[in-house]
């Protein structure tokens, strides 16, 4: 059986994807909290930055794309493909403005490994000053639990 997209299949999974983006900037909402909350300027600018970029992103979703219809099996499987990618893109901006990171493409990695708790990072330097930001290292709290699961504590 050939799956034959039309263009209101398309509506409905970018619809449901613009959905998905305003949530991520909810959830950006966390880290730029923590950066307020100690006084980390520059990060809660790069988090402002991340969560206008994913709000306007998702908005624009919705607006050009709306619908009412139910999404299907199909549609939900896309919807999350599709949103998996930008949310990835879009969740790296912080952390790619942080300077951090040598290029775009390790912030997305670090991101993808945060999203996925597989404890992956690739900092430019390690002896920078990214301990001390709590606001990037937001994340770094499911790290550290999986870490203690690894060793049996």
């Amino acid at each position: 059986m050939t799956i034959k997209p039309t263009a209101q299949d398309f509506r409905i999974i970018l619809f449901n994807t613009g959905r998905v983006l305003i949530g991520l900037a909810f959830i950006m909402l966390i880290p730029l909290i923590t950066a307020l909350a100690y006084c980390e300027w520059n990060v809660a600018i790069d988090f402002g930055i991340g969560i206008s970029a994913s709000f306007c992103a998702g908005y624009l979703f919705l607006i050009l794309f709306h619908t009412d219809k139910d999404p299907q099996w199909v549609h939900g499987m896309s919807s999350v493909a599709i949103s998996w990618l930008l949310c990835t893109f879009l969740g790296a901006l912080p952390y790619h403005l942080s300077g951090h990171f040598i290029s775009y493409l390790d912030s997305c990695f670090d991101i993808m490994s945060g999203y996925t708790t597989t404890s992956s990072k690739c900092y430019k330097n390690s002896s920078n000053d990214m301990g001390n930001q709590y606001s990037l290292s937001c994340d770094r709290i499911m790290y550290a639990m999986d870490y203690r699961n690894d060793r049996g504590a």
